[in-house]
C-alpha cells in the first residue's frame, strides 16, 4: 500500500513477537525505496531476543530491478535457516551460478543509482497521487515507500473487484482489487512505469469514474431477523385502511401448514424383490499389510 511503519511501531510489534514467542516474517524488499524522510528500521536490529525471533525475506527485484533473475535471500536464526534450506534443495534446488554472481555485484557495487531512481519515483507518485485526489467518489493518502497507491474508491459505490474489472473492461486499465489485501474499499496502483503511461492511465480512470452511473454508497445490509426469527416483520403502508391487505383485496394468501394432530400420509410400500443393502465388514489395515 506505500505506507510504511515508523521504528517505534515496528519495535512495538517486535516487543509483543517476543513477548508472545512469536515468529516474525519480515519482508524488507522495499528497504532502499523511501520518501519524504521515512526511515527503514529492521525489527532484527533492536535486541538479540528480536534477532532470534526473526526471518528477514529479500530480493534484488525492487532496488536493483533484477526482476527476472528469480533471486532472493533470507536470514534467520541457524536452525530455522537449516530446515528451510534442507527443504528447498529438494524442491528448486540452487539458483544459476551468473545470477548469483550479479546478485553478490548488486550488494557490493555502487549504489549512486538509487537517489536518481528515488527522484523519478517521487515526481510519478506525486502526479498520480493528485489525479487520484481529484477524481469524484476517490481519495488517497500519499505513500511513503515502495511505488504504489492504495486509493479509496468507496465514494464510487463500487467494490473493488467490480470496479477493477468494469475498468479494465471499459478503459483498459488495469488495477488491483483491494480485497486481496482484506480492504474492499480500495484498489491498489502501480507507478513503477513512465509518467507518459500514468497520466494516460488515470485519465481513462477519471473518464471512467464519471461515467458510473450509481453514486450511492453500498447498499444497508439485510435487516436482522424479527422477534419469531423468520425475517424482519413488514410493516403495512401508512395509508393504508384498516384490515385491508397490504398487497391489495384479491392477493393471495400463502398456504397454511397441516394442524396439529392432522393424519399425515402413509409412506409408499416397498418394491417387490428390492432389498437393502448388506453392510459389509473390510478387514483392517493390520490384517492386510501394506500396499507398496
Amino acid at each position: 500500500t506505500g505506507t510504511v511503519y515508523t521504528p517505534d511501531e515496528v519495535r512495538a510489534l517486535g516487543d509483543v513477537c517476543v513477548e508472545k514467542g512469536l515468529l516474525i516474517m519480515s519482508d524488507e524488499i522495499y528497504e532502499h525505496l523511501l520518501y519524504d524522510g521515512a526511515v527503514h528500521r529492521s525489527v532484527a536490529s533492536f535486541s538479540p531476543a528480536h534477532k532470534d525471533h526473526t526471518i528477514i525475506v529479500h530480493g534484488f527485484a525492487k532496488a536493483w530491478s533484477m526482476t527476472g533473475w528469480r533471486l532472493g535471500f533470507l536470514a534467520a536464526p541457524e536452525p530455522i535457516a537449516k530446515a528451510i534450506d534442507a527443504l528447498q534443495s529438494h524442491s528448486t534446488s540452487n539458483p544459476t551460478s551468473f545470477a548469483q554472481k550479479g546478485a553478490v555485484a548488486a550488494l557490493n557495487g555502487p549504489q549512486d543509482h538509487l537517489p536518481r531512481w528515488l527522484a523519478e519515483y517521487a515526481r510519478r507518485r506525486t502526479e498520480a497521487w493528485q489525479r487520484l485526489n481529484a477524481m469524484p467518489g476517490v481519495t488517497c493518502v500519499n505513500s511513503k515507500g515502495a511505488f504504489y497507491l492504495f486509493p479509496n474508491i468507496r465514494g464510487t459505490g463500487l467494490r473493488s473487484s467490480e470496479f477493477c474489472a468494469r475498468l479494465l473492461e471499459s478503459e483498459k486499465v488495469a488495477a488491483v482489487p483491494g480485497i486481496a489485501f482484506g480492504a474492499d474499499d480500495y484498489i491498489r496502483l502501480s507507478y513503477a512505469t513512465s509518467l507518459e503511461n500514468i497520466v494516460k492511465g488515470l485519465e481513462r480512470m477519471d473518464r471512467f469514474g464519471r461515467c458510473v452511473p450509481s453514486r450511492r454508497l453500498h447498499p444497508p445490509r439485510r435487516a436482522a431477523p424479527g422477534p419469531s426469527g423468520g425475517g424482519p416483520r413488514a410493516a403495512a403502508h401508512p395509508q393504508q385502511g384498516a384490515g385491508r391487505h397490504p398487497r391489495g383485496q384479491g392477493a393471495r394468501q400463502r398456504p397454511t401448514r397441516p394442524q396439529a394432530g392432522r393424519e399425515r400420509p402413509r409412506r409408499r410400500p416397498r418394491r417387490a424383490g428390492r432389498a437393502r443393502p448388506q453392510q459389509v465388514s473390510l478387514p483392517s489395515a493390520n490384517a492386510v499389510g501394506t500396499l507398496a
